[in-house]
């Protein structure tokens, strides 16, 4: 019986043994990954909102008031390439300024962004081609922008930093 009794210890004791020795490594692996995630969205707080929203706030004003000066109705093939030229420097602008900063934070969000904001380019620049419906084009594109600049800023926030 006493031999019973110090085999069925020694086994327990190993059993906790082995028990502490998983959990120690499987919380310090959690730690390790909330942390990481933790220093992502402190990067995105630290380095882009606190500094770059007014920039970013401020180029897609810049680019609504650019395209209330045009009706493509009455624009030549090169004014309107002229305008897709401007928004080709606002895209460039916006990249610069802002998408290209969240590559430092995490390469996925970053390539979310840049496809969003491609994406919005060849959606304007096909508008500006038209030529039926030239008219409505600019609303149209301010539609465009205004979701782009609201899609960018939902998938920032969304972003828990895996």
């Amino acid at each position: 019986m006493d031999v019973t009794y110090k085999i069925c210890v020694v086994v327990l004791s190993f059993t906790n043994l082995l028990t502490t020795i998983y959990l120690f490594w499987t919380k310090t692996g959690l730690d390790t990954d909330e942390k990481e995630k933790d220093r992502k969205i402190q990067g995105i707080k630290a380095l882009i909102l606190d500094y770059r929203m007014k920039d970013y706030f401020e180029l897609f004003k810049s680019i609504a008031n650019d395209l209330q000066k045009y009706n493509l109705s009455k624009k030549t093939i090169g004014q309107k390439i002229k305008l897709n030229s401007s928004l080709l420097t606002f895209l460039s602008e916006l990249r610069i300024n802002f998408i290209d900063n969240f590559i430092a934070i995490d390469n996925s969000l970053y390539k979310k962004l840049l496809i969003m904001a491609d994406s919005a380019f060849d959606k304007v620049s096909e508008m500006i081609s038209e030529e039926e419906n030239a008219v409505k084009s600019v609303g149209e594109m301010e539609k465009v922008f205004l979701r782009l600049r609201t899609d960018i800023i939902g998938e920032i926030y969304s972003f828990r930093g895996k």
